[in-house]
């Protein structure tokens, strides 16, 4: 065997080696974790765990008048029951799903009884957590991009008020955290002007993220080199074109 191959051998017995060591210290981890779990004198309910997720809603109909049941249709999984007001002697339907019917023509139904329900699904807190969080981000990262590239631009001007106010938003924002940010939001800023806990904490993270995005733009139009500028400035651009072309 040449030393070439058995420095291959050698290198993938290694990476094997590491390989099997890092799956036992994953197997070990969950391991003890279900070990843990089975030590907490704790019953857990794995099966409600999809209601948070998705669940069926009940909606109960219920009559707001007494009367009687005039007629009862049934198509698959629908039912339409119609009820006659005794003293009016208008006529209202209820459209409830077939299996939670629980009336009969001619039934004397008084106010407040149940005629039937209906189900449907709708998403659970988690579900919906998840949507709220998604559709945050998607509007907080128009807006720090907005805020990014202006101040991007305005960091690198030459005009020196523009630069400065630029870098003071820039160290203001990298040097406190976000959580003291979505605070002073929230608690004084949207007290102050009356902005609900959603569009504070949508403007607090666009203006988090509009620091970061300004100094992703300052290094990437600091990164040109000079001469291609010059280039672009010889062949009679202006500063807005050589920003777009270069």
């Amino acid at each position: 065997m040449s030393r070439e191959s058995h420095v291959k051998v050698n290198s993938n017995f290694k990476n094997w080696l590491w390989r099997s060591l890092t799956i036992f210290v994953l197997l070990g981890i969950v391991a003890g974790l279900w070990i843990a779990t089975k030590r907490i004198d704790y019953t857990w309910r794995w099966n409600r765990v999809p209601q948070y997720f998705a669940y069926h809603s009940e909606d109960v109909k219920k009559i707001n008048f007494d009367g009687h049941v005039t007629k009862i249709d049934k198509k698959g999984d629908l039912t339409t029951v119609t009820v006659k007001n005794d003293i009016g002697g208008e006529t209202s339907s209820f459209i409830i799903d077939t299996k939670t019917a629980n009336v009969s023509v001619d039934e004397y139904l008084m106010e407040g009884d149940t005629v039937g329900s209906t189900r449907e699904w709708k998403a659970g807190p988690l579900a919906h957590g998840l949507w709220v969080t998604l559709w945050i981000s998607a509007v907080a990262s128009v807006i720090g991009l907005v805020i990014g590239v202006i101040t991007g631009l305005c960091r690198v001007s030459q005009n020196l008020t523009l630069r400065q106010l630029s870098i003071t938003y820039i160290e203001i924002i990298r040097g406190t955290p976000l959580l003291v940010q979505l605070f002073i939001f929230y608690f004084f800023l949207g007290t102050v002007l009356n902005i609900g806990r959603l569009p504070s904490g949508i403007f607090a993270l666009g203006i988090f993220a509009g620091a970061y995005v300004a100094e992703i733009i300052r290094a990437g139009i600091q990164s040109i080199s000079k001469g291609q500028m010059e280039a672009a400035r010889s062949l009679g651009m202006n500063v807005p074109q050589s920003m777009v072309y270069i």
